[in-house]
C-alpha cells in the first residue's frame, strides 16, 4: 500500500508551527506570515524547521524564537533540499 499526505493548508502550518514551537516563539512572531512562508513543505518539514529553530535559539544564548530566526531556517531548508514555494 502507498499511503498519499496531502500537504497541510495555511491554518494548519499556523496551528502546527504554534504547537511545536510552544512557549519559544517570541511576543512579535508573525504567525500568519509563518504559514505563508511555509506553503509547500510538508508537515515533516516544518516540525523540522521549528525544532532547527529551538537549537539555533539556543546555541545562540537566545530566550525566544525570532520570527527572523524562524524564516532563516526555512529559506535554509529551502535551499538544502530546492523545495520551491507555490
Amino acid at each position: 500500500d502507498v499511503l498519499y499526505y496531502d500537504l497541510p493548508d495555511k491554518e494548519s502550518r499556523s496551528k502546527l508551527i504554534a504547537n511545536i514551537l510552544g512557549t519559544f516563539p517570541s511576543q512579535d512572531f508573525l504567525f500568519d506570515r509563518a504559514a505563508e512562508i511555509t506553503d509547500g513543505l510538508s508537515q515533516a518539514e516544518i516540525d523540522r524547521a521549528c525544532r532547527d529553530a529551538i537549537k539555533n535559539m539556543i546555541l545562540d544564548n537566545k530566550d525566544l524564537v525570532s520570527f527572523e530566526l524562524f524564516e532563516s531556517v526555512i529559506k535554509e531548508r529551502r535551499s538544502a533540499y530546492d523545495v520551491k514555494k507555490k
